[in-house]
């Protein structure tokens, strides 16, 4: 097992169907799905805790490098690489919509709430947009995450703590926090960091 401190992590179940690289690995709110994306063109979704495969999402562009659920469970969001965000109705896992023209990149996060959706566009900073029903997006505002244009800025992960706050990975230098949903930057920690969590 892994051990953590005071806890030892042991492994329960082997996840076996996708043959690319998982980059994201994403649980619903009530922790009853479990959603992984990656290097392929699909991402999948799985039953938690059994690890039964329930639906496989395929993505428009090469990389279907990240994918996450809307805070009411009841949709997949996917994303990658240069491509559209598509929606995926988890009732029987059929697409729903794909957004035209709202582009990703290497990670999503939605807002605690759901009213926001926010992409960890890369070298494109952050990208946010207000939802518009189950699939709509509109509303975007883009913000870099440093002002020096001589800097290559990667966003590389996002995670959004129950508050609000937004964590961002500006791979490899910093972890950029933003306060709340209109992006205003408020700390830089330096340090080389590949992802971020909250509590």
């Amino acid at each position: 097992g892994l051990r953590t401190g005071p806890l030892v992590l042991q492994p329960r179940l082997d996840l076996k169907g996708h043959t690319e690289q998982v980059r994201t690995a994403r649980f619903s709110t009530d922790g009853r799905r479990l959603v992984t994306a990656g290097l392929g063109r699909e991402a999948r979704v799985w039953a938690v805790p059994s690890g039964e495969a329930m639906w496989t999402m395929e993505g428009t562009s090469k990389h279907a490098y990240c994918a996450t659920f809307t805070p009411d469970g009841r949709t997949a969001v996917l994303g990658g690489e240069r491509d559209a965000v598509t929606f995926w109705g988890l009732e029987d896992g059929k697409r729903l919509d794909t957004s035209a023209g709202r582009t990703t990149g290497m990670d999503l996060a939605f807002s605690p709430d759901g009213e926001y959706l926010v992409a960890a566009a890369g070298y494109g900073g952050l990208i946010s947009w207000r939802r518009d029903g189950r699939t709509g997006l509109v509303g975007e505002k883009r913000v870099r995450l440093t002002d020096n244009p001589k800097a290559e800025s990667l966003a590389h992960g996002l995670a959004f703590a129950p508050a609000g706050s937004l964590a961002v990975v500006d791979h490899p230098r910093a972890l950029v926090m933003f306060a709340g949903y209109g992006l205003v930057g408020t700390h830089r920690l330096l340090a080389r960091v590949q992802h971020a969590a909250f509590s």
